[in-house]
């Protein structure tokens, strides 16, 4: 079963760290003041979150935010570099009544020093120097993106899925087909592929 690790800022602009196995139904608890944590806090909005394999992970990951092995400036980085389309389906009422069609994204990108020692705070077992031409490339390819020649978002939180496959020992093109290239359409696949390769040889 999939599990989710949470971030809520609080009315007292305090961060609340959470799990759960249904992140739909856990905001509305919160919102709803069924959660004795954020009830007197309220009202708390959805600034950041993980898909986990299974639920035990999810808490793994709270407790490695509530334990302070996170630290504060890693966590304000990952809040801030979080796509805002991502938390768009979890705005509750906010969003009701929403054309989609009317409804235009803007992502703020982190600057790319910024992206790469993000990267490297978590995924410290990967080389500085990959981590940069990553982000050169992930730069290109947003580039592409914003001039309609790519219909694939290169995110913060796609790097951040490839660094977790390197530093599970993934060679680089296997791990940027699995978490990439087999999940865009097919006439973007060659794109990224050649700009990856581009900045260091990273094969695809």
């Amino acid at each position: 079963m999939l599990g989710y690790m949470y971030i809520l800022r609080c009315r007292d602009q305090r961060y609340y760290f959470g799990s759960t196995n249904d992140l739909v139904r856990r905001l509305a608890d919160h919102r709803a003041g069924r959660v004795r944590s954020t009830k007197p806090r309220l009202p708390v909005e959805l600034v950041y979150f993980e898909e986990c394999k299974t639920l035990d992970q999810a808490r793994q990951r709270e407790r490695s935010f509530k334990n302070g092995r996170t630290r504060r400036k890693t966590i304000d980085l990952l809040i801030r570099s979080f796509p805002r389309d991502h938390l768009a389906p979890f705005a509750g009422a906010a969003c009701q009544g929403l054309d989609r069609w009317d409804v235009v994204v803007h992502i703020d990108y982190l600057p790319a020093d910024d992206e790469v020692r993000l990267l490297h705070s978590r995924y410290p077992a990967v080389g500085k120097d990959l981590l940069k031409c990553m982000v050169k490339a992930a730069g290109d390819l947003r580039r592409a993106h914003a001039n309609e020649e790519l219909t694939t978002v290169l995110t913060t939180r796609r790097l951040l899925a490839l660094c977790a496959r390197l530093e599970r020992g993934n060679e680089f093109s296997r791990a940027l087909a699995v978490c990439v290239l087999n999940k865009v359409p097919t006439e973007d696949r060659k794109v990224i592929g050649e700009t990856f390769e581009h900045h260091a040889g990273l094969n695809a």
